[in-house]
């Protein structure tokens, strides 16, 4: 199961695990239209931050509430219009390349809007790009697209149960690229 058994004609909002900036590089790949979620400072890099506006994704600022509830309503009028959304709910990128835990907010705008939910599984970028670190590494980055996981039947009161089935599909899916597996 892969990018075919994705239906480009509706809405999905994608989420992936982010252990290094060079997971977008992956992501971008994709062949649908996506709107990201991003912290509101990348907007403001000269270059990058006009394109992402421009492209139409969406700013949040950390820590903050009423951005975080503007920035998910702004993603819910994407998905309503018919244009999937990406995010990457642990938050932040992953200090050790390990997977951390979901939050839940991607999952209860996927319920809300009544979209599907599909995973990402990105393994091998940490190596590519370390969090703190400005020199890439060599290295071979995957990034494998799970199957839907349908919202139907959750309630908002479901989210957090719905992020810890796709976060273990991911952990599961990132566990067989690994080169131990």
């Amino acid at each position: 199961m892969g990018a075919d058994a994705i239906d480009a004609r509706r809405p999905h909002v994608f989420v992936a695990n982010h252990s290094s900036f060079t997971d977008v590089f992956l992501v971008v790949r994709l062949p649908w239209e996506m709107k990201w979620l991003a912290k509101k400072s990348l907007f403001s890099i000269p270059l990058l931050g006009w394109q992402m506006r421009l492209a139409g994704d969406v700013p949040i600022s950390r820590g903050d509430r009423e951005s975080r509830h503007q920035a998910l309503a702004e993603m819910h009028r994407r998905l309503t219009s018919g244009v999937s959304v990406i995010l990457f709910p642990e938050g932040t990128r992953s200090p050790d390349g390990t997977l951390g835990e979901f939050r839940d907010g991607a999952f209860r705008l996927a319920i809300d809007a009544g979209v599907d939910v599909v995973p990402l599984a990105i393994s091998g970028a940490a190596r590519s790009l370390p969090k703190r670190s400005l020199v890439f590494r060599p290295s071979t980055a995957t990034l494998r697209v799970l199957p839907p996981v349908a919202t139907a039947g959750y309630s908002a009161a479901d989210a957090h149960r719905l992020g810890t089935a796709v976060r273990d599909a991911i952990e599961s899916a990132i566990r067989a690229a690994s080169p131990a597996a």
